[in-house]
Order: structure tokens, then sequence, then C-alpha cells
């Protein structure tokens, strides 16, 4: 009986093992199946990279990563955006035939399937973790992931959303989080870092100076940290596939180009492409042949044995990985972004191992073995080959089954954002027009160029010089070049010709009558200069073009709080929250109306939402800590005050602010040094003396609270309250001739001046 039963558990186990193994083997995988970690670099060129010949590269990890694997020399991406790529990339589709040609516009068709939801469907784990908005859930790439982590509240404030991103560091935590849970299952786990992505920061904290002059080569350096971490964590994971591949690179001024989305040359187009992992692939291959990165997801479905997809561009390049021969291929890429940005010609390409060719309203052909830097354009001097590619180039178009995104709805704030990228039009579903009338690219970009020099002059205060530069600009460009336009009429506007700024923006309105940028900038000048019923209305044709446009409606309260209508200013800055919670500076507006209405409590609120969503903000802590400071809640306020001035030490109100705070502390030498600073910055500042005499006074300093005194009155010489505190100390001091002289001028100034004039007989009868 024992014996029986044993044999049919026995028999019981061996069914279960098989249907289990029938169930592993359904797509044909043998063995156990591997993890996969992969990991996308936003805005990396490949060359930047140690493993790709960059000797001024920190990239220890990526370099070992690809000495332990295969890299591929001349990864070819489809797209200089990051959305449309990224679709590529887990659809092995072209943009043209998944629908996303650009960041922000449309969401993923149902149509195409992701390679999330093969794996999903496959039994594994999966998860994303992104740090960019451009790859929101809400344009459709989250299908097929478990876990989609999109998750920005770590962000640094921006005024547009498009542009809000996260730390790589916040991104690995959130990633590590979900890699280190028990499972019994393989993992699928995307994580995108965003880091070397513009502006740049040069991470002193990490690499002290070496970055100081290549910020980008110290995001990369630091987004190589990021991996590292991950690939840490794999030591306990070895059966894991990790695949390091780049969206699209960054020009840094190549071709005229100083970021991406614009050009479709090496330095945007070619990006790094790693993979680790693989069974059977000889650790240090290099393969040389041209790849796309469409070609990722079925090289995927190859390795683990899966079906491949119908219908897809993308071709496996498995032979690659095994270091076997491989067919070249031409790689298929474009931009719309110049036109639907500018109204300019947009750009198609095609790249093999040989050749590049671009169709654009001047077309270029660049041979790439003896012109890697793609400077001499030979579509003149080799017509055939120019106009075999084109003819390649359109029947690959002609082939290609073209896909519709799906509209995506956007809030006020994410619909402003694109506007203030310059995007016109309506709809980006449809292809960009071929049209050989439209502004060419290469002709366009010098202006550019030009322009970003100028915007630094500006913001160094150099206004004749960007003057300079922008007038030049403006003469030798076409009416297409609206942002040098704009640009101008701030310089203008800042040197106080208005009347010029005007013109310009009104030349650009009647280019582009529905230009937001330039009817925001022109409905801003009006406010600063206090034409607020001027710059009311114009606020308001900005928010009928877009209701919900958060920038016009933010302006438009404060214009609304400037002129006294507190109620509709609150009302307003409220619709901005509901609309952006994290707009930047709202909270900070709303605390400012509650001061003046006498609503402490709520302001003090206010001013410490703000923080919630930036830490650092100089406004929020300096008005925290005033607000502070008048409830007697000095050390607080202190801290607060400490903070801005630890973030912009050159804003003489929170170091005004502090030195009180420390004054009525009785840390009389820190107030005293907090107004030196102070008074550097702003030496001719008479509130500024007049506050560090103050101070001296209450520090038993008042020989040097003389001299300080001294030097406000002579900034302004007719000030009372000066005169005062002089005559009242060189009383003290026993110097009646000058405390007399003081109130003389007291009294030439208001005769009428009662106390004056008693201490002045007073003083006159004891001499």
């Amino acid at each position: 009986m024992k014996n029986s039963v044993r044999l049919a558990i026995g028999a019981f186990v061996l069914m279960a093992m098989t249907a289990a193994l029938l169930f592993w083997n359904r797509g044909g995988v043998r063995g156990p199946r591997p993890n996969i970690l992969f990991i996308t670099l936003d805005t990396t060129r490949a060359d930047r990279i140690g493993a790709y010949g960059y000797d001024k590269a920190r990239t220890p990890v990526l370099d070992q990563l690809a000495r332990e694997g295969v890299l591929f020399e001349r990864a070819i991406s489809p797209a200089p955006l990051t959305l449309p790529v990224h679709a590529c990339l887990f659809t092995g589709l072209y943009p043209p035939e998944h629908g996303l040609r650009t960041n922000g516009y449309g969401k993923l068709p149902a149509e195409p399937t992701t390679l999330a939801e093969i794996l999903t469907e496959e039994g594994y784990d999966t998860a994303a973790f992104v740090a960019s908005f451009v790859l929101d859930r809400k344009f459709g790439l989250n299908r097929g992931f478990g876990t989609y982590d999109d998750d920005l509240s770590g962000a640094k404030p921006t005024q547009d959303a498009i542009h809000r991103f996260r730390d790589g560091r916040l991104v690995v935590d959130s990633a590590l989080e979900w890699l280190t849970q028990s499972r019994s299952n393989p993992f699928f786990c995307w994580v995108h870092l965003y880091d070397p992505h513009a502006p740049y920061e040069p991470h002193p904290a990490e690499f002290g100076d070496a970055f100081a002059a290549s910020a980008y080569d110290g995001e990369i350096a630091y987004t190589d940290q990021q991996v590292g971490r991950l690939v840490e964590f794999l030591k306990q994971h070895p059966e894991t596939i990790v695949v390091i591949v780049g969206d699209h690179g960054e020009s840094l001024g190549d071709h005229f180009e100083l970021q991406h989305g614009y050009t479709l040359y090496d330095s945007t187009q070619r990006v790094p492409l790693i993979v680790r992992g693989v069974e059977g692939t000889a650790p240090g291959t290099r393969v040389s042949t041209s790849v796309s990165l469409v070609d990722v997801l079925p090289t995927l479905l190859d390795v683990l044995k899966q079906p491949a997809l119908d219908k897809i561009s993308g071709r496996s390049f498995v032979d690659g990985l095994m270091n076997r021969p491989m067919a070249s291929r031409m790689c298929y890429g474009g931009t719309d972004d110049p036109f639907l940005q500018n109204g300019w010609s947009p750009l198609r390409s095609l790249t093999s191992d040989e050749w590049r060719y671009i169709r654009t309203t001047k077309p270029e052909l660049y041979h790439l073995p003896t012109d890697p830097a793609e400077l001499n354009n030979l579509a003149a001097t080799d017509p055939e080959r120019a106009l075999e590619l084109e003819q390649q180039l359109s029947d690959l178009e002609s082939s290609l089954a073209v896909g519709e995104a799906v509209d995506v709805q956007l809030s006020g704030a994410e619909q402003k954002a694109l506007a203030s990228l310059g995007y016109v039009g309506g709809s980006t579903r449809d292809e960009a027009p071929v049209d050989n009338n439209l502004p060419d690219v290469k002709d366009m970009l010098p202006f550019n160029m030009a322009t970003q020099s100028a915007i630094d002059l500006f913001d160094q205060g150099k206004l004749a010089e960007a003057e300079t530069i922008l007038v030049k600009i403006v003469s030798e460009s076409p009416i297409e070049h609206v942002s040098s336009r704009l640009y101008l009429a701030s310089v203008l506007d800042r040197k106080g010709q208005s009347s010029a700024a005007k013109e310009l923006y009104q030349a650009v309105l009647k280019f582009r009558p529905e230009d937001q940028t330039a009817l925001f900038q022109l409905g801003t000048m009006y406010a600063d200069q206090g034409k607020f019923e001027e710059a009311i209305p114009i606020f308001e044709k900005c928010l009928e073009l877009e209701p919900e446009a958060t920038e016009p409606l933010f302006n438009l309260g404060l214009t609304r709080a400037r002129i006294g209508d507190a109620s509709s200013a609150e009302r307003i800055f409220r619709s901005v929250l509901q609309i952006d919670p994290l707009f930047p500076g709202v909270w900070v507006a709303l605390g400012t109306l509650m001061v003046q209405q006498g609503r402490a409590g709520e302001a003090t609120a206010a001013f410490e939402s703000e923080l919630r969503i930036n830490p650092e903000s100089v406004e929020a802590n300096t008005n925290l800590g005033v607000q502070l400071a008048s409830e007697q809640r000095f050390e607080e306020a202190r801290n607060r005050l400490r903070i801005a001035v630890s973030v912009a030490p050159e804003r003489t109100d929170a170091r005004v602010n502090l030195a009180i705070c420390e004054e009525m502390l009785r840390n009389y030498d820190e107030a005293i040094l907090q107004m030196n600073e102070a008074i550097r910055v702003q030496p001719e500042a008479p509130a500024l003396h007049l506050t560090l005499g103050n101070i001296l006074v209450k520090a038993s300093q008042p020989t040097k609270a003389i001299e300080e005194y001294e030097r406000a009155l002579q900034g302004a010489p007719e000030n009372i309250e000066i005169l005062q505190k002089l005559a009242a100390l060189h009383v003290a001091q026993s110097a009646p001739a000058k405390a007399t002289e003081c109130l003389q001028q007291i009294l030439k100034l208001d005769p009428g001046n009662a106390p004056a004039a008693a201490e002045l007989k007073r003083l006159a009868t004891q001499q």
C-alpha cells in the first residue's frame, strides 16, 4: 500500500514537472529564463564614452560592461527625440509606423505589440522607472509593465512641465527597491536615466573640479555611477542580460546645433549600444556593422527564442552578438521638430556603414569612412549616388505602414510647455510637409548659435553687446527666425526702449498672430512698466488661445494683485495650482497676498507649501523667514533665511533679514558680517548702511555706527531718520557741534520738527 502511494505521488510530481516544463518552454525558451535589465541613457553620444575611444571619459562601469559583453560601434537612432525613440526600442517600428514623431504629442496606439507585453505574457515581472515627463504613462509606453514608476514628485521645479525630470540617483533608488523584492519569476526592468540632457551639471560633490569645463562629460560620469549601482545589484543575479542603449546624442555645437532635435548627423544619431550576458557571446566583441535601434526588440526576442513579430521594420542582430558576419543594412532616421518649432524644413535620412544621405531643402550626402565629422557634402559632386539614395529612402518610406498616434489629454501646463518650446501648427500625427521653399536647417542654425551667444551676454547683464549681435542676426535672417527677434525685444525692453521692443513683438505677431511667446513677453513688458490695463488683455488673449496655459494665468494673477484686486488674484493663483500643483512661485504669491491681508497663519502655510515643492526656493525661504520673525520666532526665521542666503548669496534682502534675526538673537558679530556682505553687493545703498549702523549701535560700537550713518547720508542727504540717529550718537559721544549741524539740517528740511528744535535749543543752552 505504501509503495503504491509513493508511486502515485511520484507520478503526480512527474506530471507537475512536465506541466511546468511545458509552461517554461511554451515560447521555445530552453532552460532558466534570463532576467533583463534594460537601461536607456538619454542624450548620450557614443563618442563621449571610454569604451568608444574617448580618453577624457570617466565611465568605468560602462567600459567594463563593454569588455564583458558586446559593443556595437555604429548603433543608429531613428530620431533625435526621446519619446519616439523609446517607442522604436519597444515596438521594433520606425516613428512613421508607430505614430509618435515628437515629444509631447500623441499616445502610442494600441496596435503595436510592445516588448513589455510579450514578456509579461511569458511570465516575467515587468517594471519601468523613468526620469522625465516626456515618458509619462499618458504617452502610452507603460503598456505591458506591471509597475510603471513615472513619479516626478522629487523633480526640481520648472516653469514648463515637459522639461521636468528627476535625478538618476532617485530613479535608481526606486528601481533597486523593486529589484530587491522577493520573486519567483524572472524580471524585465527598464531604467531610464535623463541626466546627460541639458542643462548640464558638473557634479562637483562627486568629481570636484574635474568637469568644471565639460559639464556634459560630468553628467555622463554621474550616469555611469548610477549604472554602477544597478550592476552591483546584479552580482547576486548573474543570469541577467544587460542592455545599455542611448536614445539619441547631443550636438554640443557640431553643425551649429547646441543640443538635439534639428539635425541627423552622428552627433545626435550614433549612440552607445552594449549587450552583456547573452549566452554564447564572446566578451569584448565589437561589431562594426550599422544597426538601428528598431533592431533591439527583434534581437531580444531572438535571444529568448520567442517567435518573431510580423510587420515590423526591425531585424535581429543576433549574428553580431555571436560574432558572426552580419549583412549591412540601411538605417532610417527623421525629425519633424525643425518644422514643428519653427516652420523650417523637416529632415529624413538613410545611414549605412559607408554613407549618410539627408533629405532636406538642400540635400546632403556624406562618405562616413573618409569624412566621419560629416563636413564635406557630396550631394552636388556625386549626384548619381545622392539620387540613388533618395530613391532608396522613398522606397523605404513607401513600404512603411504609417500609424497614427492616439490623441492625448495634456494639462494646461503641459500644453504651455509645448508652446514655450515653439511648436506651431496642429496635430503632429500627419507627417511634416516636403516643401523645398521652407528654410533649410543648415542655413538657420548659425543664427541659432549666434542668438545663444547673445543670450549668454544678456544673462551676464551685457546688454549692449547682446543687442549688437541680435541686431545683426535680425537684419540677416528671414522672419522665420523668430527667436532672435524675441530676444532682441527682451534686450530692448531691459534697456528701456519699450517702443522698439513693441515693434518687434508686433512684427512677430503679424507673421504668427497666435505666437504665445510673443504675446506673453509683450504682456510681461507692459506689466513690468506698470501698464497693467494694457497687460491684462494680452494675458487674457493668451488664455483664449490656451485656457489652461499656466504662465500667462500666473502673470495675470500677479497683475491683478498689483492693481489691488486681491480676490481675483487669489482665485487665479488657486486655478494655477489646480492645473499644475508643481508650478513654482504660486504658493509664494498666495502667501504674499495673505500677509497683506493679515492672514498670518495661512501665509506661513502657503510658504511652507512652496518649500515642499522646492526646498531651496529663495523667495519662499525669505518670505517665510520674514513671517516667522514677525511672530518673534527668530531662530526658525534665521534657519530659513540661512537657506535663502546659501542658495542666492547675492540676494541682499535675504541677508538683511538674516542680519536682523541675528541682531534680535544678540549675535551681533554675525549680524554685522551679514550686513557687510550685503553692502559688498550693493555698496551705495543707503538703507543697507543705515541698517548696519543700527546694528552697530546695539553692539555698542558707536564710532563705527557713526561711520555707517554718514555713508548712508551720502546716498540720501535729505533722510531725516539718518540725521536724527547721527545727532543722537554725536550727543552721546560728546560732540555737540556735530549734533548741532545734524539738527540744523533737519530743521532746514522740516522747519516744523519740534523734537529737533527742542534738542537744538537744549544744546545751545548747554554751550
